[in-house]
C-alpha cells in the first residue's frame, strides 16, 4: 500500500525527535591530527608544541585547551593544519583573531613568492566551531575538514544530516518540521547545500 505525504511526515518527525541541538561534541584534536595526516600528501611537514604558540601564532597557551598543529617544514608550500579547542568562548575569540591574522599573512608572503601556494591558500580558511578554531591550509584541504567536521558533529545530528542530505529543500515539510519546533531556521535553496533541521541552522556544505 503507497504511503500517504502524512505517514511519511510523521516517519521524519520520529526520526527527528531523536536528534540531538548541540552544535559540537568533545573531539580529540590529536587523534584528528592523526586522521588527517594519512591524507596529507606532503611528506616534509612536523608538529608544532606548544612553545611554538607564542612566537609563531601570538596565541598564549592560557587560552588553549587542547591543540594540534602540523606545518611544511620546508618554506616552499603553504601546508599548514592548525586544530584547537579555546577554554571557553573568550580564549576561541581570541585564538580566532590570532589565526585570521596568521592566515592573512600567509596570503601577503605567498601572492608574491609561491602564486600555486597563494591559489590553494585562497580555497582555504579559518573556521570557528562554538570554542574549537581550525586553519586547514593543504591542497587536500576538503578531505581534511570533512574529518575535522566528523569528529566536532555529534552523532544523532549526523543521523539528521544522512535523512535529508540530497533530499533538497521541501518548503511543505519544513513548514510543519518548524511549526512542530524542530528547527527555527529558513530553507536554503541550491542542491550544492544540504537540509539539516537539527542544528536549527540552514545547512552544513554539501560533501
Amino acid at each position: 500500500m503507497k504511503k500517504t505525504p502524512v505517514v511519511l511526515l510523521a516517519c521524519t518527525i520520529l526520526l527527528l525527535a531523536g536528534c540531538s541541538k548541540s552544535h559540537t561534541k568533545s573531539a580529540g584534536l590529536t587523534q584528528v591530527m592523526a586522521d588527517m595526516k594519512q591524507k596529507i600528501s606532503n611528506t616534509q611537514m612536523t608538529d608544532l608544541s606548544a612553545d611554538d604558540l607564542m612566537p609563531d601564532y601570538g596565541i598564549d597557551s592560557g587560552d588553549v585547551k587542547q591543540f594540534a598543529i602540523y606545518i611544511d617544514s620546508t618554506g616552499t608550500k603553504g601546508d599548514e593544519i592548525v586544530l584547537m579547542e579555546g577554554k571557553d568562548s573568550a580564549s576561541a575569540d581570541r585564538i580566532e583573531k590570532c589565526l585570521n591574522k596568521r592566515y592573512e599573512q600567509k596570503k601577503t608572503e605567498m601572492k608574491s613568492y609561491l602564486p600555486e601556494e597563494y591559489a590553494m591558500l585562497e580555497k582555504c580558511r579559518v573556521r570557528r566551531d562554538g570554542t574549537y578554531v581550525a586553519m586547514i591550509v593543504s591542497p587536500q584541504h576538503e578531505d581534511l575538514e570533512k574529518i575535522y567536521l566528523d569528529a566536532l558533529t555529534p552523532r544523532a545530528e549526523k543521523n539528521c544530516l544522512r535523512l535529508f542530505e540530497g533530499s533538497g529543500p521541501d518548503t511543505a515539510k519544513a513548514s510543519t518540521l518548524k511549526g512542530a519546533g524542530f528547527f527555527s531556521a529558513e530553507t536554503v535553496s541550491g542542491s550544492a547545500w544540504r537540509w539539516n533541521p537539527c542544528a536549527l541552522q540552514p545547512g552544513l556544505p554539501a560533501r
